[in-house]
């Protein structure tokens, strides 16, 4: 698919994220390492240009539009109560549908009612960090 036929001249500023960093950060969790790889694949199959981040400029320079500035972030926790742990198992709750239907994951193997607190122990016990998303935002003044 030609992705810069959907960035328009009016279009200043661009935001994406991917999951292409490991979630734990020092000794692998299971329980993390598993909702990643659920996730990376769910995109995967869907269809998603799942490294779209990484072309964020061709894409803007293709549609004929300036040179972005274009940042990265990534968001983490790991400590006892951090947001991480409900904002990875809320995002794995909205594509269970789309996981199933691709054989990747079901509710039973999730277990999402007890995946906060799983990720957290297991965090916490391991002194680890849980990273996000790699996100990306691409932005560029108007001429």
């Amino acid at each position: 698919m030609q992705q810069s036929k959907y960035v328009r001249e009016e279009l200043l500023s661009f935001t994406r994220w991917t999951w292409l960093t490991r979630f734990a950060v020092g000794r692998t969790r299971p329980s993390s390492e598993a909702c990643k790889h659920s996730l990376t694949e769910t995109f995967r199959l869907a269809g998603f240009w799942t490294d779209l981040d990484l072309h964020l400029t061709r894409l803007f320079r293709d549609a004929g539009l300036p040179w972005p500035t274009v940042k990265p972030e990534i968001p983490i926790g790991g400590e006892p109560g951090s947001f991480i742990y409900q904002w990875i198992t809320e995002t794995l709750r909205s594509l269970l549908p789309r996981m199933e239907q691709f054989g990747l994951a079901n509710v039973r193997e999730l277990a999402l009612d007890t995946l906060v607190a799983r990720m957290e122990a297991e965090a916490v016990a391991s002194h680890s960090q849980i990273a996000g998303p790699l996100q990306f935002g691409a932005w560029r003044r108007k001429p």
